[in-house]
């Protein structure tokens, strides 16, 4: 029997989407870079610009070829990337002229007002908790918002699937492989580590902390107020995560045909049991990894490799049967 020869998209597909993907990647984070001139939320920002912008063009193609689809429209993500380039350059320029007017002048600018501590009064424990966690806010609200625009893709996502399945469309043209339901959820779960690498990134780049123990400021305190914003931060993504997820299971568990209720009410459970578990594991290492680095990137690429190691490993664990604490213990024995 005769077979279809693979067209020439099928061979370059792949190598193509990674590589427009990672110019866009590059493009995105450098418009944030001259905007804000905050390199960690810009670089945060950058890749869920470059999720979101791929994920809408991807509307406009319905093909059951997970790689072909994203190859037909290489054009159009080409037009976009040549105009960031060109809004790139012109901010480029723009910022080498106030570099050179700022050197002219003979020094730098002060640093920005978001970077030092806001002035400090003593009062109740309460009162001190609450001035912190607003100053923690003031100094993290750009990262705070860059970390909820993760979630964006997989919101679009779950919107694409309700729009297609209420117009009568297979759910195969929408997510072929699964594969963008799996890199949208990703993506958002990457969000809770990153919160945790944030939670001092205020104290390591400014030096708030060194302000504060000046003043006498009680470390628990400190340790408070950081930690309500972290937590509470991480309560909300937490929510809308876990909404878009069970959102997710209820429609892909229902193709080709429903399963039973207790299967259904199963797979609910543990959508959601495993979105908590990552977040709290998440926000656990990555607060581990902003009090060991100084450099918010590398806290946030260590906070993102020690969640997922830890991730793997408790998955391991459970697969094979093997308590977690047992397992502990026969490793430090070893």
């Amino acid at each position: 029997m005769q077979g279809r020869l693979p067209g020439p998209g099928s061979y370059y597909a792949p190598g193509a989407v990674s590589v427009f993907f990672a110019l866009e990647l590059f493009l995105w984070a450098t418009l944030f870079s001259l905007l804000l001139r905050r390199p960690l939320t810009a670089a945060i920002a950058g890749v869920a610009a470059a999720a979101v912008s791929v994920e809408i063009m991807t509307w406009v193609v319905h093909s059951p070829d997970y790689f072909a689809r994203y190859a037909t429209i290489l054009p159009l993500r080409a037009m976009v990337a040549a105009a960031l380039a060109l809004v790139d350059a012109g901010l480029c320029l723009r910022w080498l002229g106030e570099q050179a007017a700022t050197s002219a002048r003979g020094g730098l600018a002060d640093a920005s007002s978001e970077t030092r501590p806001l002035p400090f009064r003593t009062g109740s424990g309460a009162q001190v908790v609450a001035r912190l966690v607003w100053e923690n806010w003031r100094q993290s609200r750009g990262l705070l918002l860059a970390l909820a625009a993760l979630t964006v893709p997989l919101i679009l996502v779950c919107v694409k699937c309700v729009l297609y399945l209420r117009a009568g469309k297979s759910i195969e043209t929408i997510l072929p492989p699964q594969v963008d339901g799996l890199i949208a959820v990703l993506l958002a779960l990457a969000s809770f580590p990153l919160v945790g690498a944030i939670t001092f990134y205020g104290d390591q780049r400014g030096r708030s902390y060194q302000f504060l123990a000046d003043r006498g400021v009680q470390p628990r305190l400190v340790w408070l107020g950081r930690q309500a914003l972290a937590w509470l931060a991480t309560a909300l993504l937490s929510v809308v995560i876990s909404a878009a997820a069970v959102m997710l299971v209820m429609m892909l568990a229902t193709y080709p045909k429903p399963p039973g209720a207790a299967h259904f009410e199963l797979a609910i459970k543990a959508a959601v049991v495993v979105i908590l578990f990552i977040a709290l594991l998440g926000l656990a290492s990555g607060q581990f990894c902003s009090m060991l680095f100084r450099n918010g990137f590398l806290a946030a690429f260590f906070s993102l490799l020690l969640t997922g190691g830890l991730a793997l490993w408790s998955g391991l664990m459970w697969v094979w049967g093997v308590n977690w604490i047992w397992s502990i213990a026969e490793s430090m024995r070893r």
